[in-house]
């Protein structure tokens, strides 16, 4: 992947995210339909936990989206973003989903894969073409004992388009429900008539972290998550939980393959 630095050299070091940096698995990348709207709108509804419910439960195989109310979700402001931790009730006890929002626009979550059923560890990367438009990259890691794949190998690249040929989105992808959501809102939504509620913590979280980085970087400051011109660097190893797909605890690299 190419990456632009705008602004004050020395340019800051490229964070090695954990799917970045892994080695013993198989990691892919993917380029996706320009999003007509603003990359905030993309970026809120990663810490809006209502929305997996509603959105997409049926997709995705979830309990009645009433279930919502009986979950405690908590948004943890941390070195890197805000990492934000579902807790449900089921037959078998509580669960956990964790992952993070890494600020300003990407999100690390995990998924299994219905073809292979093997966890897909990915970054979803929201990058702003225009205050109207959003590109967005995806990097997919799946830990594998049997293959490896150095940080800087050649990797498979794939466009992966939100709507069909008749322009209609592909309803039957929860990235593109995702799309939906987004771009119905309007290319900037008007969040002056807006009332949020209690489900929304995480939104009003996130707006206030944005709003306090840039007056950081107004005063001259180094805003949330950037890190300082360097060599050896270490791998930041992100703690993602999905109780729900059996991941019940952080993967490393050291046990990527576990």
């Amino acid at each position: 992947m190419l990456f632009a630095y705008m602004g004050p050299l020395p340019a800051p070091a490229l964070p090695r995210w954990d799917v970045l940096a892994w080695q013993h698995g198989e990691r892919r990348v993917q380029r996706h339909s320009v999003i007509g709207c603003n990359w905030l709108q993309c970026m809120e509804n990663s810490v809006d936990p209502s929305h997996l419910y509603w959105l997409h439960g049926r997709t995705a195989h979830l309990a009645k989206a009433t279930d919502h109310y009986e979950e405690k979700h908590d948004f943890i402001v941390f070195d890197h973003g805000v990492m934000k931790r579902r807790t449900s009730a089921g037959d078998e006890g509580a669960r956990v989903d964790q992952h993070p929002l890494l600020f300003p626009n990407v999100l690390r979550h995990v998924l299994k894969s219905r073809q292979t059923g093997k966890l897909v560890h990915n970054l979803q990367y929201r990058l702003p073409v225009d205050d109207t438009h959003t590109q967005v990259f995806m990097v997919l890691f799946s830990p594998d004992d049997e293959t490896r794949t150095p940080p800087d190998a050649d990797t498979p690249f794939e466009f992966v388009p939100m709507r069909d040929e008749e322009g209609n989105y592909r309803l039957d992808q929860v990235l593109a429900q995702d799309v939906m959501a987004w771009e119905t809102q309007g290319p900037v939504m008007d969040r002056s008539a807006e009332i949020l509620g209690a489900a929304d913590r995480g939104v009003h979280i996130f707006r206030n972290l944005v709003a306090e980085q840039i007056e950081t970087v107004a005063k001259g400051g180094a805003p949330l998550g950037v890190i300082p011109a360097g060599k050896g660097a270490p791998v930041i190893e992100l703690e993602v939980i999905n109780e729900r797909i059996g991941l019940a605890r952080p993967q490393t690299e050291a046990a990527a393959t576990g």
